[in-house]
C-alpha cells in the first residue's frame, strides 16, 4: 500500500504539498511586546524547508487582557502585522503554509502582568495561578 502521506491535500481551496502538519509550540522566540522575531522566522522556515505542508506557529494572542507571557505572539493589533506578514511570506517562499492558534489566558494571567483586570468567562479561580 502506497502511503498518502507525501501526497498534495486540500484544504477547501488551499493546496497543502503534503499531510505532514507541525502542531503548535510554545517558543518564547518572539521579541519583547509579541512580536514576530528574525529567530522566529528562523526557526519555522527551517521546517518548511525540511518539507512541512501547514505549520501552526504558537498561541497567539488575540486580546491585550488575555496575555500571559511576554515572547509569545500577538495577532490584536495593527502594529504586529508586518512581522506576521514577513512569517508568512518566509513560510510560503518555501512552500509551506501557516496556521495560528488563537489565545486568551483569562483567568490564568495577572493584574501586573497586563496592567489591568484580567476577563474570564467566569470568577473561578484557576488552579495554576493568575487573578
Amino acid at each position: 500500500m502506497k502511503s498518502r502521506l507525501f501526497s498534495p491535500f486540500w484544504i477547501g481551496t488551499l493546496k497543502l504539498k503534503n499531510r505532514i502538519v507541525m502542531a503548535p509550540m510554545g517558543t518564547n522566540f518572539a521579541d519583547n511586546g509579541g512580536y514576530v522575531s528574525s529567530r522566529l522566522v528562523d526557526y519555522l522556515k527551517r521546517r518548511a524547508v525540511g518539507g512541512t505542508g501547514l505549520i501552526y506557529s504558537e498561541a497567539v494572542y488575540v486580546e491585550s487582557r488575555g496575555v500571559g507571557r511576554d515572547k509569545h505572539l500577538r495577532i490584536y493589533g495593527e502594529e504586529y502585522l508586518p512581522g506576521l506578514r514577513k512569517l508568512t511570506e518566509a513560510l510560503h517562499r518555501e512552500g509551506g503554509f501557516i496556521g495560528v492558534q488563537l489565545n486568551h489566558m483569562g483567568r490564568e494571567t495577572k493584574k501586573g502582568f497586563v496592567g489591568t483586570t484580567p476577563v474570564a468567562p467566569s470568577a473561578i479561580p484557576s488552579p495554576w495561578g493568575g487573578d
